[in-house]
């Protein structure tokens, strides 16, 4: 026998969810200020959309393919994006706090500005990205990342997960690092002109040929780090490099 109630509930509860969806312009084509909160466009193809101060926060854009696109002052705070494509993406000013890009390609992306507080970044692909000004606190996970070459000048990266990332000629100066963990990290050739690197974990970096002029190392731990002469440091390498 069917229950009368059960049918009514269910019924009632895919209104509801079609009514969100249709509140929320899922149905919605792209375009500049979209309201797509928690849509699905899981492997959509957005190549050179234009989603500028687009509403995106919680939406699952998985393996989706929005290259080329211009996503400036969009909010994607606590969206889905793992193995996105957004290389060459324009992310200027947008909000990814929470987001999750992990292994995402961000190749020759513009974030100046955006603020990626706690967004899961790791394995990402970054590489000669720009992410001057961008806000990279609260334990960013940046793990296993390759940023080769990118501008990361004044970047606020306190607390941040770096541990075997890739930042071989990378512009950090004036970065903040405080307490950054950068364990087997990749720096050579990398810029950190005047970047405060206090109470970061260095352990096991390398540092072959980076340029440290007015650097602030207070409480940086270079233990088993190589040095910028390319000499090892040895243990209890604290604030300064022991031989």
């Amino acid at each position: 026998m069917i229950n009368l109630r059960l049918v009514l509930l269910l019924s009632a509860m895919l209104c509801f969810m079609a009514l969100e969806r249709a509140a929320a312009g899922c149905d919605s084509p792209p375009a500049p200020k979209v309201d797509w909160r928690g849509c699905d466009n899981n492997e959509s193809d957005l190549r050179r959309a234009d989603l500028r101060g687009a509403d995106l926060r919680g939406a699952r854009l998985r393996n989706a393919d929005l290259s080329g696109g211009d996503l400036s002052g969009a909010d994607l705070s606590g969206a889905y994006m793992v193995g996105a494509d957004l290389s060459r993406v324009r992310l200027v000013g947008a909000t990814l706090t929470t987001a999750n890009l992990y292994g995402a390609d961000l190749t020759a992306a513009d974030l100046a500005g955006a603020d990626l507080r706690a967004a899961e970044m790791s394995k990402a692909r970054l590489r000669r990205g720009t992410l001057t000004e961008v806000d990279l606190r609260d334990g960013v996970y940046l793990n296993k990342a390759d940023l080769t070459a990118a501008t990361l000048s004044g970047a606020r990266l306190a607390g941040a997960n770096l541990v075997e990332t890739i930042l071989d000629g990378a512009d950090l100066s004036t970065a903040d690092l405080t307490k950054a963990r950068l364990i087997a990290a990749r720096l050579v050739d990398a810029k950190l002109q005047g970047a405060n690197l206090t109470d970061a974990d260095l352990t096991g970096a390398d540092l072959t040929g980076a340029d440290l002029s007015g650097t602030i190392l207070e409480g940086t731990d270079l233990w088993g780090a190589t040095w910028t002469d390319g000499t090892r440091c040895a243990a209890r390498s604290l604030g300064e490099c022991l031989h």
